[in-house]
């Protein structure tokens, strides 16, 4: 807000910005008809803008780097007989099996 207001005034002093006197006796009328309520947008503003600092000071980065080791395997039986006894059938039974395991017992967030 009070940077609004610094740049109107900059701009009439720069006379970018012709203002007749009649435009600011309204514009300081306004002001102060407005001191209440402008003191407490102000506030609200103030207190928006300290809570953003606070979450942006608390925010971590998403991105995680683990340090580990992992290990698939698949595995299966296959062929006509398992002892040697042409009676004998396998029947497939696919498995597939994982180990994973930390190098160094550590996580980095960053």
């Amino acid at each position: 807000m009070n940077a609004c207001w610094d740049r109107i005034l900059t701009r009439i002093s720069d006379s970018s910005l012709k203002v007749s006197s009649e435009d600011w006796l309204i514009l300081n009328r306004l002001q102060e008809n407005f001191v209440v309520e402008l003191a407490a947008l102000q506030t609200q503003v103030d207190c928006l803008e300290t809570q953003v600092n606070q979450l942006e000071s608390q925010q971590f980065s998403p991105i995680v780097q683990l340090n580990t080791s992992v290990v698939f395997a698949g595995t299966d039986l296959m062929g006509d007989r398992a002892d040697g006894n042409p009676d004998t059938q396998i029947n497939s039974n696919f498995a597939l099996n994982y180990r994973m395991r930390s190098l160094n017992g550590t996580l980095a967030i960053f």
